[in-house]
């Protein structure tokens, strides 16, 4: 199996954090082949069209929307970002999971 990220989520926003869905992960640790691929993993039959931003968390300034309209089998560049979470959820009724990996082509 391929080192991947897999982060979990809530289908609402944390109170405390606007537009926060999860914690704080990285993806440092996964080889840069160029690319990565976006799996969305949904127990609920009527979550497949779930779709999210993913932020950078910063401590003293506004975070940094890093990747936008994310859904099941996005593609994008790879960039070692650290503190990432998952934002602004659409079409989400349950919880769920996200796993990010290198992308092979």
């Amino acid at each position: 199996m391929k080192p991947s990220a897999n982060i979990a989520c809530q289908p609402k926003e944390n109170h405390e954090y606007k537009s926060r869905h999860s914690n704080d992960f990285c993806i440092i640790q996964l080889p840069n082949d160029g690319k990565l691929i976006w799996h969305v993993i949904s127990q609920v039959p009527q979550d497949t069209e779930i779709s999210f931003n993913v932020k950078e968390h910063h401590t003293y300034k506004e975070d940094s929307l890093r990747f936008i309209d994310i859904k099941e089998g996005s593609v994008t560049p790879y960039f070692p970002y650290r503190n990432l979470y998952i934002a602004d959820v659409k079409n989400a009724t349950g919880h769920f999971v996200v796993r990010v990996e290198a992308y092979e082509e």
